[in-house]
């Protein structure tokens, strides 16, 4: 309970044959697997003398989970996958360089939680589990032109592109 396992690699390559080519790749990758986010009942709601209450309307006066306890009927997890991958390119264009940087990320993640906070089901109460997946991508495209910088006057002209998706979708059972 409450545990995690991580994992991860990122690679970074330069390819720098000549002065007028530069090129420069970089990648990563993780997956999370985590038994995560179990809510452990310490003490419940006390009253102005320090005293849980006990009326009969209060969950944490009638129902009989002990203090200390993992207070949760079905295993919470995270689960999560993402990577991404960028590829920049300088040019040398007589005495401007031309810079393109495209990029790719992509990211899935899918959190399954007990809502309820009950240790096991009871008559009378809703059970609640939740199920949260989603998934996200993004590309970018930047291709700019420099002027030399050791001028009076030097300058940068480009542009940029953005696409961003987002999806997620979620369950209350």
């Amino acid at each position: 309970v409450n545990g995690y396992k991580h994992y991860g690699a990122r690679a970074q390559f330069l390819y720098d044959p000549s002065p007028d080519l530069r090129v420069y790749v970089a990648a990563d990758w993780h997956k999370n697997d985590d038994d995560c986010c179990a809510d452990i009942i310490a003490t419940g709601p006390l009253d102005g003398n320090g005293v849980p209450p006990t009326a009969p309307n209060l969950a944490f006066g009638i129902l009989p989970t002990p203090l200390g306890a993992v207070s949760q009927n079905l295993v919470t997890a995270t689960r999560e996958e993402g990577w991404g991958l960028s590829l920049q390119a300088d040019i040398a264009l007589g005495s401007h360089t031309l810079t393109s940087i495209t990029a790719y990320r992509e990211w899935d993640n899918t959190e399954i939680r007990d809502g309820d906070w009950l240790d096991r089901a009871y008559v009378g109460f809703a059970q609640l589990h939740d199920r949260g997946p989603q998934r996200t991508n993004t590309f970018t495209q930047e291709l700019r032109i420099a002027s030399p910088s050791d001028q009076t006057v030097s300058y940068v002209l480009g542009g940029y592109f953005s696409r961003a998706f987002s999806e997620r979708t979620f369950q209350r059972d």
